[in-house]
């Protein structure tokens, strides 16, 4: 049996409701306790933030995984990883590209 009865004059009640409540037509309880769709993250904060695992960025830039962790303990150039629990860490790919960008300029300097 349903949550919602609908009583002889229409009105939708909860089973466990003592009738002292307004009264609801059907249509108002399919929207009722229901928020309004959200809207999509992109849309209004702009491109979706793409990270990358240890590998991928070891790969990115053609060295070992023990390279990469090198450079974050010794280059305070590069990149922090984002610590998502212990073990598991990211780079935002922005970031990355921001690293890559300061790099190329300093060559060009």
């Amino acid at each position: 049996m349903g949550r919602f009865k609908i009583d002889p004059h229409g009105a939708v009640r909860d089973m466990f409701d003592s009738g002292h409540s307004s009264k609801l037509k059907p249509q108002d309880v399919k929207a009722q306790g229901r928020k309004p769709a959200a809207k999509s993250p992109s849309a209004k904060a702009g491109p979706l933030v793409s990270f990358m695992t240890v590998d991928e960025v070891a790969k990115r830039y053609s060295v070992s995984k023990a390279t990469v962790w090198r450079w974050v303990k010794n280059d305070p150039s590069f990149p922090e990883p984002i610590k998502l629990s212990a073990g598991t860490s990211r780079w935002a790919e922005e970031q990355l590209r921001a690293f890559d960008v300061r790099a190329l300029l300093r060559e060009g300097a």
